[in-house]
C-alpha cells in the first residue's frame, strides 16, 4: 500500500507582499527579510516592521469581512444586498 503525502501550500501572497514592503522600507533584499523571519539573521527593526504589517493587514481583512458579506453568490445577490435591485 502506497502512502500519499499531502502537499502543503507553499505560496502565501500576503507574506510575499509584506516581505517586499519590508525590504523596500529597510533597503535590504527580500532574501534577507526571509532570513530574519526564519531566525537565521538577527535584526529587530526588520522583524518588528514585518510583524506590524502582518497584524495590520489581518485587522484590515477582518474589517473588510465585517463590511462585505462573503456569502453572496451572484451579482444579483450583491445588488439585492445593496438595495439597488428592483
Amino acid at each position: 500500500m502506497e502512502k500519499k503525502i499531502e502537499k502543503t501550500i507553499s505560496h502565501d501572497p500576503q507574506k510575499t507582499w509584506i516581505v517586499k514592503r519590508v525590504a523596500e522600507m529597510h533597503k535590504v533584499s527580500e532574501d534577507y527579510v526571509y532570513k530574519v523571519i526564519r531566525g537565521e539573521r538577527d535584526n529587530e527593526s526588520i522583524f518588528t516592521t514585518y510583524m506590524d504589517l502582518l497584524e495590520g493587514s489581518n485587522e484590515l481583512l477582518k474589517a473588510v469581512e465585517e463590511l462585505v458579506p462573503l456569502n453572496l453568490k451572484t451579482t444579483t445577490d450583491a445588488w439585492k444586498y445593496l438595495g439597488r435591485y428592483h
